[in-house]
């Protein structure tokens, strides 16, 4: 079956360092594995230059193969270009008034 291609937005679940290995994301209503075949990003991870943490959103050209195996269909998914890495917003700590008989410190 033909590849179909289409421009999303991805929340990364679970990235992969070791090479060959799938990545989990998220799409905001499933998680999928994908493999990441941007030459670009891959190396812009693997030298450090893009770093991670929870909730970042990659803005992405997402590539899906299905195929039919007997009577099952199948899908495997594929990021061809990262677009943009849009970093999670920092979580502030709360500062909270000291309760009755704690002590300032």
């Amino acid at each position: 079956m033909p590849k179909a291609s289409t421009e999303t937005r991805v929340v990364i679940v679970a990235p992969s360092f070791q090479e060959g290995n799938k990545w989990r994301v998220s799409d905001g209503s499933r998680t999928i594995f994908v493999s990441i075949e941007d030459p670009n990003f891959v190396g812009a991870v693997q030298s450090g230059r893009e770093a991670f943490r929870k909730g970042d959103i990659l803005r992405v050209t997402l590539q899906t193969r299905q195929w039919l195996e007997g009577a099952e269909l199948k899908a495997e998914h594929a990021i061809v270009k990262v677009l943009q890495h849009e970093s999670a917003p920092e979580q502030q700590n709360l500062l909270l008034p000291p309760r009755n008989g704690d002590e300032e410190r």
